[in-house]
This record gives structure tokens, C-alpha cells and sequence, in this order.
């Protein structure tokens, strides 16, 4: 765990999809040897709406201090935001369901039959 300041952040609108993408760039140093880093947090993806990364966006000014959580193994891998989100299992969640809602009909159709 490192702290350091924001280099840079954009707001970007992607015009091939209908989606808000947050472009945070940072600088940190492990064992004096320098890192860029640019993951918000693992299985980060674009917002269909603005608003959301607004408030994302407030909370990493260019200029602020944060703390950089980096692999003591890998220091190139890190990430601002440690720990699970609900983005990067938002489709494995969905995954999950439909295979309950296919074997709930499927078992319901053996018993029929």
C-alpha cells in the first residue's frame, strides 16, 4: 500500500457505444523504482451513465493523495479501489441466475412428465 497523487483524470464519452468511461491515471513508487497505474479497480467497465462517474470522478481530484494497493509480487498490477464490486460480478450473477431458471423449469417439466 502506497500513497500517492493523481496524475490526471478524463471523463470520456465513447462514441462506438453508449457508454461514460473514467480515465484515471497515477504515479507510485515501490522500492524506488516508479509505476503508472491506471486501474480504478479489477473488472472496472464503462458506465451507460454519466452521472455515476461524476461521482467517481469527485472523488479523485488531479492533485489528491490516494493510496495505491499494488501485488508485493508484481507491483506493475494495482488498483485504487481494492476488494469486490458489484460491476465485476454483475454478469457471472446473471450467468448464475439463468442456469437456476433453467434447471427450476427443466426439473418442473421431469415432474410433469
Amino acid at each position: 500500500m502506497v500513497s500517492f497523487k493523481i496524475e490526471k483524470d478524463n471523463l470520456v464519452k465513447r462514441y462506438e457505444l453508449p457508454n461514460y468511461n473514467l480515465k484515471i491515471e497515477y504515479n507510485y513508487s515501490v522500492n524506488e523504482k516508479k509505476y503508472n497505474g491506471d486501474n480504478i479497480y479489477f473488472g472496472y467497465k464503462p458506465s451507460k451513465f454519466s452521472f455515476v462517474l461524476e461521482k467517481k470522478r469527485g472523488q479523485y481530484d488531479v492533485g489528491n493523495i490516494v493510496i495505491v494497493f499494488y501485488d508485493p509480487l508484481n507491483p506493475e498490477i494495482s488498483v485504487i479501489e481494492p476488494g469486490i464490486h458489484f460491476q465485476t460480478l454483475e454478469y457471472p450473477l446473471i450467468g448464475i441466475l439463468l442456469m437456476l431458471m433453467f434447471i427450476y423449469n427443466l426439473l418442473k417439466l421431469l415432474k410433469k412428465g
